[in-house]
Protein backbone atom coordinates (compact mmCIF):
# COMPACT_ATOMS: atom_id res chain seq x y z
CA UNK A 1 0.00 0.00 0.00
CA UNK A 2 1.21 3.51 -0.75
CA UNK A 3 1.43 6.09 2.01
CA UNK A 4 -1.78 7.95 1.05
CA UNK A 5 -3.92 4.83 1.25
CA UNK A 6 -2.19 3.76 4.45
CA UNK A 7 -2.98 7.09 6.14
CA UNK A 8 -6.60 6.85 4.97
CA UNK A 9 -6.93 3.37 6.45
CA UNK A 10 -5.24 4.45 9.69
CA UNK A 11 -7.80 7.25 10.03
CA UNK A 12 -10.66 4.86 9.29
CA UNK A 13 -9.31 2.30 11.78
CA UNK A 14 -8.71 4.70 14.69
CA UNK A 15 -11.92 6.73 14.27
CA UNK A 16 -14.20 4.44 16.37
CA UNK A 17 -11.54 3.96 19.03
CA UNK A 18 -10.89 7.68 19.47
CA UNK A 19 -14.59 8.56 19.30
CA UNK A 20 -15.50 6.19 22.11
CA UNK A 21 -12.65 7.32 24.35
CA UNK A 22 -13.61 10.97 23.85
CA UNK A 23 -17.31 10.27 24.36
CA UNK A 24 -16.98 7.80 27.23
CA UNK A 25 -14.01 8.84 29.40
CA UNK A 26 -15.02 11.70 31.78
CA UNK A 27 -12.89 14.68 32.72
CA UNK A 28 -11.73 14.40 36.37
CA UNK A 29 -12.52 16.91 39.11
CA UNK A 30 -9.50 17.22 41.40
CA UNK A 31 -10.58 17.62 45.03
CA UNK A 32 -7.12 16.88 46.40
CA UNK A 33 -3.83 18.75 46.12
CA UNK A 34 -2.03 15.51 45.24
CA UNK A 35 -2.77 14.86 41.56
CA UNK A 36 -3.30 11.38 40.08
CA UNK A 37 -0.58 9.93 37.90
CA UNK A 38 -1.23 9.15 34.25
CA UNK A 39 -1.49 5.48 35.23
CA UNK A 40 -4.35 6.36 37.58
CA UNK A 41 -6.31 8.06 34.79
CA UNK A 42 -5.50 5.95 31.72
CA UNK A 43 -7.60 3.07 33.11
CA UNK A 44 -10.70 5.13 32.27
CA UNK A 45 -9.83 4.73 28.58
CA UNK A 46 -10.41 1.02 29.06
CA UNK A 47 -13.63 0.06 27.19
CA UNK A 48 -14.76 -1.86 30.28
CA UNK A 49 -14.55 1.32 32.37
CA UNK A 50 -16.63 3.15 29.75
CA UNK A 51 -19.35 0.48 29.71
CA UNK A 52 -19.39 0.43 33.53
CA UNK A 53 -19.90 4.21 33.60
CA UNK A 54 -22.84 3.93 31.18
CA UNK A 55 -24.34 1.16 33.32
CA UNK A 56 -24.10 3.01 36.64
CA UNK A 57 -25.51 6.25 35.17
CA UNK A 58 -28.51 4.31 33.85
CA UNK A 59 -28.86 2.35 37.11
CA UNK A 60 -28.70 5.49 39.26
CA UNK A 61 -31.34 7.19 37.10
CA UNK A 62 -33.73 4.24 37.34
CA UNK A 63 -33.28 3.84 41.10
CA UNK A 64 -33.60 7.56 41.88
CA UNK A 65 -36.77 8.48 43.78
CA UNK A 66 -36.18 12.07 42.71
CA UNK A 67 -33.82 13.21 39.99
CA UNK A 68 -32.37 16.69 39.71
CA UNK A 69 -29.48 18.63 38.17
CA UNK A 70 -27.27 18.11 41.23
CA UNK A 71 -27.54 14.32 41.02
CA UNK A 72 -26.98 14.45 37.26
CA UNK A 73 -23.76 16.46 37.67
CA UNK A 74 -22.26 14.34 40.46
CA UNK A 75 -23.20 11.11 38.69
CA UNK A 76 -21.35 12.16 35.54
CA UNK A 77 -18.35 13.63 37.37
CA UNK A 78 -15.14 11.74 38.11
CA UNK A 79 -13.87 12.80 41.55
CA UNK A 80 -10.25 12.49 42.65
CA UNK A 81 -10.01 12.75 46.44
CA UNK A 82 -7.28 12.13 49.03
CA UNK A 83 -8.32 8.46 49.00
CA UNK A 84 -8.28 8.11 45.22
CA UNK A 85 -11.18 7.93 42.78
CA UNK A 86 -14.63 8.11 44.31
CA UNK A 87 -17.89 7.55 42.41
CA UNK A 88 -20.07 6.52 45.36
CA UNK A 89 -23.50 7.93 46.10
CA UNK A 90 -22.02 9.71 49.11
CA UNK A 91 -20.31 12.11 46.71
CA UNK A 92 -23.68 13.59 45.73
CA UNK A 93 -23.88 15.24 49.14
CA UNK A 94 -20.16 15.85 49.64
CA UNK A 95 -19.44 17.33 46.20
CA UNK A 96 -22.23 19.94 46.37
CA UNK A 97 -19.88 22.20 48.35
CA UNK A 98 -17.50 22.18 45.38
CA UNK A 99 -20.03 22.71 42.60
CA UNK A 100 -19.55 25.86 40.51
CA UNK A 101 -22.08 25.19 37.75
CA UNK A 102 -24.94 22.72 37.39
CA UNK A 103 -26.32 21.44 34.06
CA UNK A 104 -29.17 23.62 32.71
CA UNK A 105 -31.57 20.66 32.84
CA UNK A 106 -31.81 17.33 34.64
CA UNK A 107 -31.00 15.55 31.38
CA UNK A 108 -28.62 16.05 28.48
CA UNK A 109 -29.51 19.09 26.40
CA UNK A 110 -30.45 18.46 22.78
CA UNK A 111 -27.80 20.85 21.41
CA UNK A 112 -24.86 19.81 23.56
CA UNK A 113 -21.48 18.16 23.19
CA UNK A 114 -22.66 14.95 24.89
CA UNK A 115 -25.71 14.70 22.58
CA UNK A 116 -23.50 15.14 19.50
CA UNK A 117 -21.13 12.47 20.87
CA UNK A 118 -24.10 10.14 21.33
CA UNK A 119 -25.26 10.66 17.75
CA UNK A 120 -21.74 10.03 16.38
CA UNK A 121 -21.05 6.83 18.33
CA UNK A 122 -24.58 5.52 17.71
CA UNK A 123 -24.21 5.95 13.95
CA UNK A 124 -20.84 4.19 14.18
CA UNK A 125 -22.52 1.37 16.08
CA UNK A 126 -25.25 0.94 13.46
CA UNK A 127 -22.61 0.96 10.71
CA UNK A 128 -20.59 -1.63 12.63
CA UNK A 129 -23.60 -3.95 12.91
CA UNK A 130 -24.23 -3.69 9.18
CA UNK A 131 -20.62 -4.28 8.18
CA UNK A 132 -19.97 -7.06 10.68
CA UNK A 133 -23.06 -8.99 9.58
CA UNK A 134 -21.94 -8.66 5.96
CA UNK A 135 -18.52 -10.24 6.57
CA UNK A 136 -18.59 -13.68 5.00
CA UNK A 137 -15.28 -14.97 6.32
CA UNK A 138 -13.75 -13.53 9.48
CA UNK A 139 -10.10 -14.06 8.58
CA UNK A 140 -10.29 -13.07 4.89
CA UNK A 141 -12.34 -9.86 5.07
CA UNK A 142 -10.54 -8.39 8.08
CA UNK A 143 -8.33 -5.45 7.10
CA UNK A 144 -6.76 -2.32 8.55
CA UNK A 145 -9.92 -0.28 8.02
CA UNK A 146 -12.14 -2.66 10.01
CA UNK A 147 -9.90 -3.93 12.83
CA UNK A 148 -11.46 -1.69 15.50
CA UNK A 149 -14.96 -1.87 14.04
CA UNK A 150 -16.38 -4.06 16.85
CA UNK A 151 -15.59 -1.35 19.42
CA UNK A 152 -18.10 0.87 17.62
CA UNK A 153 -20.77 -1.45 19.02
CA UNK A 154 -20.25 0.34 22.33
CA UNK A 155 -22.20 3.20 20.80
CA UNK A 156 -25.32 1.04 21.02
CA UNK A 157 -24.51 0.13 24.64
CA UNK A 158 -24.48 3.87 25.41
CA UNK A 159 -28.08 4.36 24.24
CA UNK A 160 -29.95 3.40 27.47
CA UNK A 161 -28.07 6.05 29.47
CA UNK A 162 -27.66 8.60 26.65
CA UNK A 163 -30.31 11.00 28.00
CA UNK A 164 -28.36 11.42 31.26
CA UNK A 165 -24.77 11.64 30.03
CA UNK A 166 -23.45 15.19 30.18
CA UNK A 167 -20.33 17.22 30.85
CA UNK A 168 -22.10 20.58 31.20
CA UNK A 169 -21.09 21.19 34.83
CA UNK A 170 -18.09 22.40 36.80
CA UNK A 171 -16.53 21.75 40.22
CA UNK A 172 -13.77 23.51 42.11
CA UNK A 173 -10.46 21.85 41.34
CA UNK A 174 -6.96 22.03 42.72
CA UNK A 175 -4.45 23.43 40.29
CA UNK A 176 -1.88 20.64 40.47
CA UNK A 177 0.89 22.94 39.21
CA UNK A 178 0.37 25.81 41.68
CA UNK A 179 -1.20 23.70 44.46
CA UNK A 180 -4.08 26.17 44.73
CA UNK A 181 -7.83 25.97 44.42
CA UNK A 182 -9.60 27.07 41.23
CA UNK A 183 -12.96 28.41 42.33
CA UNK A 184 -14.56 29.37 45.65
CA UNK A 185 -12.67 28.12 48.69
CA UNK A 186 -15.43 26.02 50.23
CA UNK A 187 -13.62 22.79 50.91
CA UNK A 188 -14.28 20.23 53.58
CA UNK A 189 -12.32 20.87 56.78
CA UNK A 190 -9.40 18.51 56.35
CA UNK A 191 -6.19 20.50 55.92
CA UNK A 192 -3.00 19.21 54.37
CA UNK A 193 0.54 20.23 55.24
CA UNK A 194 0.49 23.21 52.90
CA UNK A 195 -2.60 24.61 54.61
CA UNK A 196 -5.03 23.87 51.77
CA UNK A 197 -8.27 22.05 52.39
CA UNK A 198 -8.92 18.71 50.81
CA UNK A 199 -11.92 16.47 50.46
CA UNK A 200 -11.56 13.19 52.29
CA UNK A 201 -13.77 10.38 51.06
CA UNK A 202 -16.69 9.67 53.36
CA UNK A 203 -16.79 6.04 54.57
CA UNK A 204 -19.27 3.96 52.61
CA UNK A 205 -22.41 3.12 54.55
CA UNK A 206 -23.32 -0.50 55.23
CA UNK A 207 -26.87 0.31 54.22
CA UNK A 208 -27.96 -0.81 50.75
CA UNK A 209 -28.78 2.78 49.81
CA UNK A 210 -26.07 5.15 51.00
CA UNK A 211 -28.04 8.06 49.58
CA UNK A 212 -31.66 8.32 50.75
CA UNK A 213 -33.06 9.33 47.37
CA UNK A 214 -32.23 5.98 45.77
CA UNK A 215 -34.16 2.73 45.81
CA UNK A 216 -32.27 -0.44 46.84
CA UNK A 217 -30.12 -2.04 44.15
CA UNK A 218 -32.26 -5.20 44.53
CA UNK A 219 -35.45 -3.32 43.63
CA UNK A 220 -37.20 -3.95 40.32
CA UNK A 221 -35.62 -0.77 38.97
CA UNK A 222 -32.13 -1.99 39.87
CA UNK A 223 -32.79 -5.42 38.40
CA UNK A 224 -33.94 -3.89 35.10
CA UNK A 225 -30.78 -1.77 34.88
CA UNK A 226 -28.56 -4.80 35.48
CA UNK A 227 -30.43 -6.92 32.95
CA UNK A 228 -30.26 -4.19 30.27
CA UNK A 229 -26.45 -4.10 30.48
CA UNK A 230 -25.67 -7.71 31.37
CA UNK A 231 -27.44 -9.05 28.28
CA UNK A 232 -25.20 -7.28 25.71
CA UNK A 233 -22.06 -7.93 27.79
CA UNK A 234 -22.87 -11.66 27.96
CA UNK A 235 -23.77 -11.63 24.25
CA UNK A 236 -20.34 -10.19 23.36
CA UNK A 237 -18.60 -12.85 25.46
CA UNK A 238 -20.68 -15.63 23.88
CA UNK A 239 -19.90 -14.35 20.38
CA UNK A 240 -16.16 -14.15 21.14
CA UNK A 241 -16.11 -17.73 22.49
CA UNK A 242 -18.08 -18.88 19.43
CA UNK A 243 -15.49 -17.34 17.10
CA UNK A 244 -12.65 -19.08 18.96
CA UNK A 245 -14.44 -22.41 18.57
CA UNK A 246 -15.34 -21.66 14.94
CA UNK A 247 -11.80 -20.68 13.93
CA UNK A 248 -9.65 -23.11 15.93
CA UNK A 249 -11.80 -26.20 16.48
CA UNK A 250 -14.76 -26.48 14.12
CA UNK A 251 -12.90 -25.69 10.90
CA UNK A 252 -9.25 -25.48 11.99
CA UNK A 253 -8.82 -22.35 9.87
CA UNK A 254 -5.40 -20.91 9.23
CA UNK A 255 -5.20 -17.43 10.72
CA UNK A 256 -3.28 -14.31 9.89
CA UNK A 257 -1.58 -12.21 12.54
CA UNK A 258 -4.36 -9.64 12.19
CA UNK A 259 -7.03 -12.26 12.78
CA UNK A 260 -5.19 -13.68 15.79
CA UNK A 261 -4.70 -10.31 17.53
CA UNK A 262 -8.30 -9.33 16.74
CA UNK A 263 -9.69 -12.52 18.20
CA UNK A 264 -7.51 -12.30 21.33
CA UNK A 265 -8.44 -8.64 21.86
CA UNK A 266 -12.19 -9.14 21.74
CA UNK A 267 -11.97 -12.38 23.73
CA UNK A 268 -9.96 -10.66 26.48
CA UNK A 269 -12.21 -7.61 26.52
CA UNK A 270 -15.53 -9.47 26.47
CA UNK A 271 -14.56 -12.11 29.06
CA UNK A 272 -12.89 -9.48 31.26
CA UNK A 273 -15.96 -7.23 31.14
CA UNK A 274 -18.27 -10.14 31.86
CA UNK A 275 -16.22 -11.23 34.88
CA UNK A 276 -16.05 -7.67 36.26
CA UNK A 277 -19.79 -7.13 35.89
CA UNK A 278 -20.81 -10.48 37.34
CA UNK A 279 -18.39 -10.40 40.29
CA UNK A 280 -19.23 -6.84 41.33
CA UNK A 281 -22.98 -7.38 40.97
CA UNK A 282 -22.75 -10.59 43.00
CA UNK A 283 -20.70 -8.80 45.69
CA UNK A 284 -23.09 -5.80 45.77
CA UNK A 285 -20.33 -3.40 44.68
CA UNK A 286 -22.20 -2.05 41.69
CA UNK A 287 -23.56 1.36 42.75
CA UNK A 288 -20.38 3.37 42.19
CA UNK A 289 -19.65 5.07 38.87
CA UNK A 290 -16.01 3.99 39.16
CA UNK A 291 -15.19 0.33 38.56
CA UNK A 292 -14.37 -1.23 41.97
CA UNK A 293 -10.64 -1.90 42.12
CA UNK A 294 -9.92 0.51 39.27
CA UNK A 295 -6.58 1.50 40.88
CA UNK A 296 -5.55 -2.06 41.70
CA UNK A 297 -2.63 -3.81 40.05
CA UNK A 298 -4.83 -6.43 38.39
CA UNK A 299 -7.04 -3.83 36.69
CA UNK A 300 -4.00 -1.90 35.47
CA UNK A 301 -2.55 -5.12 34.07
CA UNK A 302 -5.88 -5.91 32.41
CA UNK A 303 -5.93 -2.41 30.86
CA UNK A 304 -2.31 -2.75 29.73
CA UNK A 305 -3.10 -6.13 28.13
CA UNK A 306 -5.96 -4.58 26.13
CA UNK A 307 -3.79 -1.68 24.94
CA UNK A 308 -0.94 -4.01 23.96
CA UNK A 309 -3.35 -6.22 22.01
CA UNK A 310 -4.72 -3.11 20.28
CA UNK A 311 -1.19 -2.05 19.36
CA UNK A 312 -0.34 -5.54 18.11
CA UNK A 313 -3.55 -5.62 16.06
CA UNK A 314 -2.84 -2.21 14.54
CA UNK A 315 0.73 -3.15 13.57
CA UNK A 316 -0.24 -6.54 12.18
CA UNK A 317 -3.09 -5.08 10.13
CA UNK A 318 -0.81 -2.34 8.77
CA UNK A 319 1.68 -4.97 7.60
CA UNK A 320 -0.79 -7.51 6.21
CA UNK A 321 -3.50 -5.42 4.53
CA UNK A 322 -3.38 -5.62 0.74
CA UNK A 323 -5.43 -4.07 -2.04
CA UNK A 324 -7.05 -6.45 -4.52
CA UNK A 325 -7.41 -5.81 -8.25
CA UNK A 326 -11.03 -4.77 -7.76
CA UNK A 327 -9.99 -2.06 -5.30
CA UNK A 328 -11.05 -3.80 -2.08
CA UNK A 329 -8.79 -4.18 0.94
CA UNK A 330 -8.16 -7.53 2.58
Amino acid sequence: LDLDKLFSLWTLALAPLIAHIVAGAPEPAYLSSKPPSWVDYVVFWNPTSIIWRYFTIFDRRLRAKTWNREILASTNALFWTTNGWDGSENMIMEARKHCLRLPPKSHAALLSKSFVNTVIVTLQGVLAVYQLTSLDEFNINLNLGTVFLPIALLGLVRLPSALWITDDFAYTCYDCDTNSINGPASQKATANEAGYYELTTVPVSDDDTSYAQFRPRTSIHGCIARAVFLIPVLAMATLAVFWVYYVFYAFSMSMSGTGFFSLMLWLTFSLGSTAIFLLNIARARDITTVVPGVSSVWYRLYTAALFLLMLGLFIAASMETRETRCGKFT
